[in-house]
């Protein structure tokens, strides 16, 4: 039976579609939902062969345009939503224009892609929405979820960019949206909240979907309400529990915060998230870093930070970088870790002090001379024939590590190039404290701000190696595994080396502790993004889809966690290597191998993996969420015309 959205006729949910049955009880109840007609399926299809039109058609017809909308029985339940599946037709104007909008409606229920998500038949028990067509100026998709808070997608006019995957005008918390409409957005969105917790038959457990009409004077209109049929965040329990953060004594965290996974694609160990907070604590201006559940966070991104000097010259930096900071901080290290080697175990409070001065220092030529002429020069496209990412690259693979952390061995290690004698992976000697090639520097600002950018690495890489090598050299004293000392912070350290030889095993097994720690945070699945204490649900564009770079390549799939299992299990000829986040260091790697193309899980349009992507010759797509997740020699097809990843079928052995 047909009936009017609002009337006082209640209709049994068995008896009318979910999406019909709600969006009727919340125009009843006063949301503000356009007018409406619920259409049996019955009544459609006797209006289909000729009767008269269903009552409350003609005078919905005559107040203006309407949009005809399928509404199934099996849609927008509590375990299948089907969002998209259904078809709807707008800018009807007339009786007739419904009707034939019906015709293709009635059509539509054949759709294979309907019989596939459903089981069953999808044309059982369906209906159809005739209401007022609203004005657009934006059509807001948003989710309301336990987790996660209010968190919308905002889209211009067009005729459906939901199901049609236009990318939106704004995505983010709706907190964050700089528009007028935000308060009748949040009104609309509470008065829904209330409504919906008093009816425990809307099945609502892992949140809420809403579609929400702004009209051109301000006013927001319901459209679709549904039930999250499953966690958007299913990670996030979990990551909250490791990192304290669902406790309500959690401190706040306001604001917006990234995962820095370009950088640090894997958690950090104790010893190096010691570092991040006395960074954090020290420099405000350098990005906030902070540690979740082992993972870094920061306010800015280090390619996103403005610093706190004023812009020079490009290629004067560059001259000062290569001439006097690097070869000064190249000569502090060396003079830290003879001095440290003199003042023995006793000393280790002031060698690891000066270690950490020569960090801080590190960090102020970066902020107040690097960062601020490098902000103003971007998208270099770089040099295929003399690359910039392998530029002076080995004369420092003793302190470029490779990852991030002061646990990481150098790439000298994994190459196994020539170089000097070590104890306890230390070198006892340095042949490129003076450098022997004199390149020659680019004079235009453009190149220079771009290598800039990569040689910058080399200094950060010096100003962490004072760091690692005394506590290499504590780990030889104390008689600890070279890999396990990192598991304690610096003041640990000290207070190890100082105790009584008989609390050995008291400090062993809180690094065995560590140690399980570290590995069950490797295991999480860290948000990408977290506003004010609240994970924000991944950006449009989905899984498997990345910035794409170079021509289409296809190949056998090889995941590497890291650099250290790329550099210990290479990829074979023609593979699509897939990791979690290429870092500047990975170019000398990837320049001895032969891969068909890359794909990494983190990365934007101006990290170092898409400059080296384009060097390199390699074809690409950066920030290809879920990569990682695909099995070993499936293959795979590297479409850098659409930006996707698309899965072909498995190599059998």
């Amino acid at each position: 039976m047909s009936f009017a959205l609002g009337c006082p006729q209640l209709p049994r949910l068995a008896d009318c579609p979910p999406k019909a049955w709600r969006l009727h009880l919340l125009r009843r109840e006063g949301l503000a939902v356009p007018a409406g007609v619920v259409l049996a399926h019955a009544d459609v299809t006797a209006w289909i062969r000729g009767e008269p039109p269903p009552p409350g058609i003609k005078d919905l017809c005559a107040g203006g345009t309407v949009i005809v909308r399928q509404a199934l029985a099996c849609e927008d339940g509590a375990t299948r939503s089907g969002a998209g599946l259904g078809l709807s037709v707008a800018g009807c104007d007339g009786t007739a224009a419904v009707l034939q909008a019906l015709h293709r409606l009635r059509s539509h229920l054949a759709d294979p892609q309907l019989r596939d998500y459903f089981p069953g038949n999808p044309a059982r028990a369906w209906a159809v929405l005739v209401q007022r067509e609203v004005a657009r100026r934006w059509l807001v998709a948003a989710t309301d979820t336990p987790d996660s808070g209010r968190y919308i997608e905002v889209h211009g006019p067009g005729t459906d960019p939901l199901s049609g995957g236009a990318t939106p005008a704004f995505t983010g918390p709706l907190d964050a949206w700089e528009d007028g409409a935000r308060i009748a957005l949040s009104r609309l969105l509470d008065g829904l909240e209330a409504r919906l917790t008093q009816r425990p038959l809307f099945a609502r457990r892992h949140g809420t979907d809403a579609e929400v009409i702004i009209d051109p004077e301000g006013r927001a209109w319901l459209v679709q309400a549904r039930p999250v049929v499953r966690p958007l965040l299913p990670g996030w329990a979990t990551f909250a529990k490791a990192s304290g953060r669902d406790r309500d004594d959690s401190p706040p965290m306001p604001g917006l915060w990234q995962l820095d996974a370009e950088h640090n694609p894997a958690p950090l160990s104790p010893a190096h998230a010691w570092l991040m907070a006395e960074v954090a604590r020290t420099r405000p201006n350098a990005g906030g870093p902070k540690v979740l559940a082992g993972w870094l966070y920061v306010r800015t991104l280090p390619r996103d930070l403005v610093g706190s000097g004023s812009a020079r010259s490009a290629a004067n930096v560059l001259r000062s970088l290569y001439r006097i900071y690097l070869p000064d901080a190249r000569r502090g290290l060396e003079l830290c870790v003879n001095e440290a080697r003199i003042r023995g175990k006793p000393g280790l409070a002031v060698s690891l002090q000066a270690a950490f001065t020569l960090f801080l220092a590190m960090i102020d030529v970066y902020l107040q001379h690097i960062v601020p002429t490098r902000h103003h020069h971007t998208g270099v496209a770089g040099d295929t024939d003399n690359p910039l990412t392998l530029r002076e690259r080995e004369r420092f693979a003793d302190v470029l590590p490779l990852t991030w952390d002061l646990a990481s061995a150098p790439l000298a290690d994994v190459l196994l190039m020539p170089g000097p004698g070590t104890t306890a992976g230390i070198p006892t000697s340095n042949p490129t404290s003076n450098p022997t090639s004199n390149p020659t520097l680019p004079a235009d600002e453009a190149n220079a701000a771009a290598l800039l950018a990569e040689w910058d690495d080399h200094l950060f890489a010096l100003g962490l190696a004072p760091l690692r090598r005394v506590y290499l050299l504590a780990a030889e004293w104390i008689g600890l595994d070279p890999a396990h000392v990192f598991f304690l912070t610096g003041p640990e350290l000290v207070a190890f080396a100082a105790s009584d030889p008989r609390t050995a095993d008291t400090w062993r097994q809180r690094i065995d502790t560590r140690r399980n720690a570290w590995t069950d945070a490797a295991k999480l699945s860290p948000p990408r993004r977290i506003y004010d204490g609240r994970p924000v649900p991944p950006t449009p564009g989905g899984a498997l889809a990345g910035i794409p770079i170079g021509p289409p390549a296809i190949g056998p799939v090889h995941v590497a966690r890291g650099l250290g299992e790329f550099a210990s299990d290479p990829p074979a000829a023609g593979a699509v290597l897939c990791i979690p986040a290429l870092t500047a260091q990975a170019a000398m790697l990837l320049s001895r191998t032969e891969v068909a193309a890359i794909c990494t899980e983190y990365g934007g349009a101006l990290s170092h993996a898409t400059l080296m992507a384009r060097e390199l010759g390699l074809s690409a797509l950066i920030g290809c969420r879920g990569c990682t997740s695909l099995d070993d020699g499936e293959i795979v097809r590297v479409d850098t015309r659409m930006g996707r990843l698309l899965r072909r079928t498995t190599v059998v052995a």
